[in-house]
C-alpha cells in the first residue's frame, strides 16, 4: 500500500480551500473529510497512517507554538 504523506494531506486541504473560495455554501473541512474517507475506502491510506500523520502534525504544531511563545 502506498504511504499517504503530509504533502498529500496539505494538497487535499489546499484544493478544498481553493474550491470553497467561490462557493459561500462550500465546507472545506467536510470536503477534506470526504476525500480522506474515499482514500480509506480505496485502500490509498490506512487509519494507522492517518493517525500517525495527524499525531506528527499536531506535535509539530505544538512545538512550533512553544518556540514562538518562548521567543515572545
Amino acid at each position: 500500500m502506498p504511504r499517504f504523506t503530509e504533502a498529500e494531506l496539505i494538497a487535499l486541504v489546499a484544493a478544498a480551500r481553493a474550491s470553497a473560495r467561490g462557493d459561500p455554501f462550500a465546507n472545506p473541512a467536510l470536503s477534506v473529510a470526504l476525500a480522506l474517507s474515499r482514500k480509506l475506502d480505496e485502500g490509498e491510506a490506512s487509519t494507522t497512517e492517518l493517525a500517525g500523520l495527524l499525531r506528527q502534525l499536531g506535535r509539530a504544531a505544538f512545538q512550533d507554538r512553544a518556540r514562538r511563545l518562548a521567543h515572545a
